[in-house]
């Protein structure tokens, strides 16, 4: 629409004329606007020097696009042919004069009187009329004549099409205006989206111009407040912010340095916390197992002695602090198993002079945390897994140094499978820490060390199904009598190891 304003100014034409034409140029071609842009920039300005009007100019385009001459190919063969209307070469002047369309007192059926080109129909018009005759040898050569090797194209086309074709083309671009065009390219969601879009561009524009003066005056206010700041406060606040950024590096670089501590701490923490979580759990099902026993007052054992048997267990150290004690300790192993190189590597110098004392120390831990299990365990369904203690001589590598034994990784995460030889110190020390005196539900993996006992029965898997279904093993039905008093705690543990040792015996003794 701006070329057609600019470029053919003497049409006088409105902006929504200008609009209507290009919209029904593309409508009624195989063309569209973007191109005609292109062809438009080419053929303008001759075309408008010769008097065509932009209709006109537009309705050859289209017709060119038609017979596959688009863009800016179309708009420099139309350029060409039409400045070769007046013949430029003798070979030109020769070749019309012959076709009948110059004479030789100078007219030209391209023009008229008054010297202006004549319209696209009449050009065409006379092309047809003339050439018609010719075989298209003949033809081809005298369109090479007239118009040269680059507006051959646009000739050729407009010899074929004829007045008629112009005619017709025009007619089918006078049916479209560039408002249906784009109405209904409106008609659609994107459409709809467009515009919802020009709505609240239009919704901003009226709330906001309201409010311009008042941005204005806040922005004036603001630059007068930053233009009264003196430097040494501006200085002050960059101060601020710049130690503040400080605090923020010095810290990731305090995380950063010291990523490996607190990293294995937190790791540590969490275990802790999850055996502490466990722990707890036990405790919940040991009271759930003495509230069992003392409701079931009607069995053979008294309901008193099984309370007994509890209070002696709790008597000994309060089942909580034992929970704890086991869960500090899965934490302080958790740190000193993961860190073992870097703490080797810094101890060097005098691990070998307190290695046994750290081991004895562990140990003792260890040997009374066992205790306390081993007491609870006494506790009909409850079978809590003896920690093993830690021998550093026996753990050494070939080329020197230590590693964790077997039995000790196995409270802190997956055990690897140890080989199946029983003949070797190592392996008798792993199987000593997994004795089983209770009983044991199921084998928690493959190849598993346990300890077993004279007169017991190992069950396969079917043979263990069979029994709980009660499709095999034994069911024992016995009653045990146990008379017995006592006062202090000493009374209570050595009462209630007679009564687990009455009801092993009258168990195996098939009662």
């Amino acid at each position: 629409m701006s070329t057609a304003l600019n470029a053919f100014k003497d049409d006088a034409l409105t902006a929504e004329q200008a609009s209507n034409i290009l919209a029904g140029t593309a409508n009624a071609s195989a063309t569209g606007v973007h191109e005609l842009r292109y062809s438009l920039s080419m053929v303008s300005a001759v075309a408008a020097g010769l008097g065509m009007s932009f209709r006109d100019t537009n309705s050859a385009l289209g017709v060119l696009a038609n017979n596959g001459l688009k863009g800016s190919d179309a708009g420099t063969s139309l350029k060409t042919m039409l400045s070769n209307l007046e013949p430029k070469t003798k070979r030109a002047r020769e070749a019309m004069y012959e076709m009948g369309i110059t004479t030789k007192q100078g007219a030209n059926l391209f023009f008229d009187a008054h010297g202006k080109v004549k319209s696209m129909a009449e050009i065409a018009g006379v092309l047809h009329d003339k050439l018609k005759k010719l075989n298209p040898q003949q033809r081809q050569t005298a369109l090479y004549a007239m118009f040269g090797s680059d507006a051959i194209r646009a000739g050729t086309i407009l010899y074929k099409e004829g007045a008629k074709g112009i005619d017709e083309f025009n007619k089918a671009m006078s049916k479209v205006t560039a408002l249906d065009v784009a109405k209904e390219k409106m008609n659609n969601a994107a459409g709809a989206l467009e515009i919802l879009k020009g709505a609240l561009e239009t919704f901003q524009i009226q709330v906001m111009t309201p409010l311009l003066p008042v941005i204005k005056d806040a922005g004036l206010q603001f630059a007068n407040w930053m233009s009264s700041i003196k430097p040494e406060q501006i200085q002050a606040m960059g101060d601020k912010i710049r130690d503040a950024g400080q605090a923020v590096l010095d810290f990731a670089n305090f995380i950063r340095d010291n990523w490996v501590p607190i990293r294995e701490t937190v790791i540590a923490l969490a275990a802790g916390l999850v055996t502490l979580r466990a722990g707890m759990l036990a405790l919940t099902i040991i009271s759930t197992i003495n509230a069992l026993m003392v409701a079931y007052r009607a069995g053979t054992i008294a309901a008193t002695l099984a309370q007994w048997g509890l209070n002696a267990a709790m008597l000994a150290n309060p089942i909580g602090l034992v929970i704890v004690a086991i869960a500090a300790l899965v934490a302080a192993g958790v740190v000193l198993y993961r860190n073992w190189d870097a703490v080797k590597a810094k101890m060097s110098a005098i691990w070998d002079g307190i290695k046994q004392a750290a081991a004895d120390a562990v140990n003792f831990m260890i040997g009374e945390i066992n205790k306390l299990i081993g007491l609870i365990n006494k506790i009909p369904g409850v079978n809590i897994p003896i920690i093993p203690k830690i021998d550093w001589d026996k753990a050494k590598n070939p080329g020197g140094g230590t590693k964790p034994l077997t039995g000790t990784k196995n409270i802190l995460g997956p055990a690897k499978k140890p080989k199946q030889t029983f003949n070797d110190a190592r392996t008798k020390s792993i199987m000593s820490g997994f004795s089983h005196h209770a009983g044991i539900d199921r084998v928690p993996r493959d190849q598993y060390p346990i300890s077993a006992h004279k007169g017991e029965k190992l069950l396969t898997k079917a043979e263990a199904d069979a029994y709980r279904r009660g499709k095999g093993g034994n069911s024992y039905a016995f009653n045990v009598t146990l008379n017995g008093s006592g006062s202090t705690e000493k009374d209570a543990e050595k009462l209630f190891e007679i009564f687990v040792k009455k009801v092993e015996a009258a168990g195996g003794a098939g009662a």
